[in-house]
């Protein structure tokens, strides 16, 4: 992205969730009624060209790479959803989001929150956004902390060591769609960082493949060039077995490693494409004796 500047990518992202809840099968896979509020002028453009051809075209979520990919990428956010209710369920009582763009899921389950505790780390323009669009729309937050952070130059550690966390809870850490815009050894740093810091915890996190790096893969230099228009481009792809070596030199434990296309949501009208096997994958990876795990690896 261009410094001092909010992301675009975290707005498409709540664009593609917005989309989906004005639409049939959209709202099947994943319903998020507060997307909508983080949705610029310039981006409302592309939320409205979508949502008319979802209502007019019945194939539109199987069709064309734009619409397959806000499909992929809806199926992603509801597997890690899913995974965050049942920690929450179970016990969890604290939650980080590195990166967390425009992440609604607080705002989703602000009324079965009780005394856990939601942490937010992202870039500070795009914070700086979301929170005035909090504010201005009479939102209360008193669950949820925010801290600004720049993954290149910063470490999690020196950001939230003013919080006063306990480090000994159980933690469930989402990092979605971030770790493909960092470099490999700021990736390295930050998995490393993690098992130290919060000794007790689930980390589940997103991965592009190499396939999308290749050029004669047609669909992946369209989808690669959607978002490199808004200067926030993929720089590190990750094969399964080197995200299982990265896993294992951290000290955590892998549980699964999956491609992003085993966790679509299937029916009769939404048929898996093929052609977006490899584009990329999901890690889920655990630290510690004492998280409730039961649930958290299941298919």
């Amino acid at each position: 992205m261009k410094y001092g500047l909010a992301s675009k990518t975290a707005e498409l992202s709540a664009m593609i969730r917005a989309v989906a809840t004005r639409n049939k099968l959209g709202k099947s896979i994943f319903n998020d009624p507060y997307s909508k509020l983080f949705i610029g002028k310039r981006t409302s453009v592309i939320y409205y060209y979508n949502l008319i051809l979802s209502f007019i075209n019945p194939h539109f979520w199987n069709t064309g790479m734009n619409s397959v990919g806000y499909l992929l990428s809806l199926c992603r956010h509801r597997f890690i959803y899913d995974k965050l209710i049942h920690a929450m369920k179970s016990g969890t009582s604290q939650f980080i989001f590195i990166g967390a763009g425009y992440d609604t899921t607080y705002l989703n389950l602000k009324n079965s929150i009780t005394s856990q505790t939601f942490i937010e780390l992202d870039f500070p323009a795009t914070q700086k956004r979301k929170k005035k669009i909090l504010s201005r729309n009479g939102f209360e937050t008193p669950n949820l902390m925010f801290n600004e952070i720049d993954l290149k130059k910063e470490s999690v550690k020196d950001v939230l060591k003013a919080e006063h966390l306990d480090y000994n809870k159980e933690t469930f850490i989402v990092i979605e769609g971030v770790l493909s815009y960092l470099m490999k050894n700021e990736i390295e740093q930050l998995i490393n960082e993690l098992p130290a810091l919060f000794i007790n915890s689930i980390i589940i996190a997103d991965y592009r493949m190499h396939g999308l790096e290749e050029k004669k893969n047609l669909l992946a230099a369209q989808w690669l060039s959607t978002f490199s228009k808004y200067n926030e481009r993929y720089v590190s792809f990750f094969s399964t077995d080197e995200i299982e070596i990265l896993i294992k030199n951290s000290g955590l434990k892998l549980v699964r490693n999956i491609d992003l296309l085993d966790l679509w949501i299937n029916n009769n009208e939404l048929k898996p494409n093929k052609k977006l096997q490899n584009f990329g994958g999901l890690f889920i990876a655990e630290n510690g004796n004492k998280i409730n795990k039961q649930g958290i690896s299941d298919n």
